[in-house]
Order: structure tokens, then C-alpha cells, then sequence
């Protein structure tokens, strides 16, 4: 029988965002992507900006080349914070989900 324990020592945050998004990336599903950065990385301000970028994009039906150009960098910024942050294992992970 498994126990809690063992499965909570199994589970690596790293590998279960990477499999999350990175399945969101191939889906071309960028923006939901950048959010789910924003959270991982514990950002609010981060997370609440490309939210709204993320509704407007639903919203209009495609994502405006400014909203694109904001989306973009944030995550850029989300991924030099995560670097600073994390293990270089993790970073990585969280570096190829992009």
C-alpha cells in the first residue's frame, strides 16, 4: 500500500509544471502558460497583468502585437527570477516548458 508520505516525497512540483506547460505551449496556449509561470513563481502583480492579457486574448479572439510584446517579456523577467530562485535542476525544466 502507498502511503501519503511516500507520495507526497515522489511529487516534484518542477516536473508536474513542466508537464502542464508544456502541453499548454503545444497547444499554442501561451498566455495561460504565462500565468501559470506567474503562479508558480508565487507573482501576483505578475499573475493579475497576464491575466488580463489572457482574458483580452479570449476575449478578442487573437492577442494584440502589444499584448503579445508585454506577454512576452514578463515571461522573460518570470524566467530571470526563476533562475535567481531556483535549483538549476527546476530552472531548466521550467525553462524548457517555453
Amino acid at each position: 500500500m502507498i502511503k501519503l508520505r511516500d507520495l507526497l516525497e515522489a511529487y516534484d512540483p518542477a516536473e508536474a509544471f513542466h508537464k502542464k506547460v508544456s502541453k499548454m505551449t503545444d497547444n499554442n496556449q501561451h498566455s495561460e502558460a504565462a500565468v501559470e509561470l506567474a503562479f508558480y513563481l508565487d507573482d501576483r502583480d505578475a499573475a493579475t497583468k497576464l491575466n488580463q492579457i489572457k482574458k483580452d486574448h479570449l476575449k478578442n479572439g487573437s492577442i494584440s502585437r502589444e499584448d503579445q510584446k508585454k506577454r512576452d517579456d514578463m515571461v522573460d523577467k518570470l524566467l530571470k527570477k526563476a533562475k535567481k530562485e531556483l535549483s538549476e535542476k527546476d530552472y531548466k525544466l521550467i525553462n524548457s516548458s517555453f
